[in-house]
């Protein structure tokens, strides 16, 4: 009968593991999802911003788009920090503050950005400028994210 109660046991602890990891890729799928939506719309305002006419209507609304997915990449990444364990939390600790440094420059970044496109004539360089740097500090944070993922097993 103990060993029934223990086997019983084991499998309760395993089922709930299951669902935390996987739970927790999920999340970090739709992070990954929502830091290549980002690049790809600061890519289309680099772009845009490129040609000879700035098409102010198309890059603002690439703007918008990296500003909505820069909302939803923050709460992704705070529902998979919920889902950490302790000793998890303390692994990654490095990882998240990190993340939440490039958050805080893609935030301004996205701000400065939507700013200038608002002006009725907004600097093709300034907004050029603006979407490369967004680029780059996504890269940047996609590296943190990639070693996060690493230190906890998910890929």
């Amino acid at each position: 009968m103990r060993s029934l109660i223990v086997f019983a046991l084991l499998v309760l602890v395993a089922a709930v593991s299951y669902s935390q990891s996987n739970a927790l890729a999920q999340e970090h799928a739709l992070l990954v999802k929502d830091c290549k939506l980002i690049k790809g719309h600061a890519g289309r305002v680099v772009a845009e911003a490129s040609e000879p006419e700035l098409n102010r209507d198309v890059a603002l609304a690439h703007a918008e788009q990296i500003a909505k997915s820069l909302k939803d990449m923050e709460w992704h990444l705070e529902q998979a920090q919920k889902l950490l364990k302790p000793d998890q939390l303390k692994l990654v600790k490095q990882h998240h503050e990190l993340l939440a440094k490039s958050c805080e420059t893609l935030k301004k970044n996205s701000e400065s950005l939507e700013k200038e496109l608002n002006k009725s004539n907004p600097d093709r360089l300034t907004v050029k400028k603006l979407a490369t740097a967004l680029r780059q500090e996504m890269t940047t944070a996609s590296g943190y994210h990639d070693a996060l993922r690493a230190k906890l097993g998910i890929k």
